[in-house]
């Protein structure tokens, strides 16, 4: 590893995840990039939040031929593919039954104040990204599996060109990318089903960082008439919740603990309700006491 240097770097982050690093995903070059890295003799080496493509110092011949090839260019296409299948139903700005793929084109990038450059111009990635699988910018990168079985995105990274990249030492100038991508956010509905519930039950956030609404009967689907309460206002989703929501109901001129601790939503298991005039996603928790 010695004669290596770094090329480029692409970082991922989530705020879903409680350090703020995306590590559940796989980079796959596609054909003509994996046949550079090859030729060029390029490394891909896997951090713990993206990926770094590094040169052999020995080898900058072969890459100086692809630096200057005007007519296949000098660019990287990677598809990220995500190992935790969960990941659409934790993550912005994909539907809950969309096949879109999120692309990206370095040409597009923004550099943020740090130096790094940003592959969306947005602070975080927005449903603009999203392309579909017949899309022009999808048409030569996904196999047939692949279309059946779609990466979650598609970046296209388009190098600088020889002059730029590299000093008269030869020596590098590391591009830094990344992604940002934001946690969907839901409001919480609760549903209670008690033998003895009453709607005098109801449900407190000690910190008072989040609040109900007062308890509502409905019925589910299954005949079972519950109590329903539903947070007024969306929370995002997270690796690590430190809430300590507690049922609790008025007694004796003080009030009885019934949860002290209720449970956490299941990604998922989401419904669709209209709230302030929109059709917003709920996250549906079950309980019984």
């Amino acid at each position: 590893m010695g004669s290596y240097r770094a090329l480029f770097e692409l970082t991922v982050d989530h705020s879903y995840f409680a350090n703020g690093k995306c590590s559940c995903l796989d980079y796959i070059p596609n054909d003509s990039t994996a046949r550079m890295i090859k030729n060029a003799g390029l490394l891909i080496k896997k951090t713990n939040s993206g990926l770094l493509v590094l040169y052999d110092l020995n080898k900058l011949e072969a890459l100086r031929l692809y630096l200057d090839d005007d007519e296949d260019g000098f660019e990287f296409i990677f598809k990220l593919f995500a190992k935790d299948p969960d990941f659409k139903a934790y993550t912005e700005p994909f539907s809950e039954a969309g096949s879109e793929v999120l692309y990206f084109d370095s040409q597009s990038s923004s550099v943020s104040t740090d130096g790094k450059i940003r592959l969306h111009a947005s602070k975080q990635i927005t449903r603009k990204y999203l392309s579909r699988l017949d899309s022009v910018d999808l048409k030569d990168v996904l196999s047939q599996k692949e279309r059946l079985l779609p990466p979650v995105s598609v970046i296209k990274l388009r190098a600088l060109d020889f002059s730029k990249l590299f000093n008269e030492q030869s020596e590098s100038r590391t591009l830094n990318y990344y992604l940002k991508f934001k946690a969907r956010h839901t409001y919480w509905k609760y549903y209670l089903h008690s033998k003895k519930a009453d709607k005098s039950i109801y449900i407190n956030d000690p910190e008072n960082r989040v609040s109900f609404l007062p308890a509502d009967t409905v019925e589910l689907s299954d005949g079972r008439t519950v109590l329903s309460y539903r947070s007024k206002k969306l929370i995002p989703l997270n690796e690590h919740y430190n809430y300590r929501f507690q049922l609790k109901q008025p007694k004796n001129g003080g009030e009885q603990v019934l949860f002290k601790q209720l449970p956490f939503p299941r990604l998922g298991q989401f419904g669709k309700e209209v709230i302030a005039n929109r059709s917003r996603v709920v996250s549906e928790i079950y309980i019984n006491c």
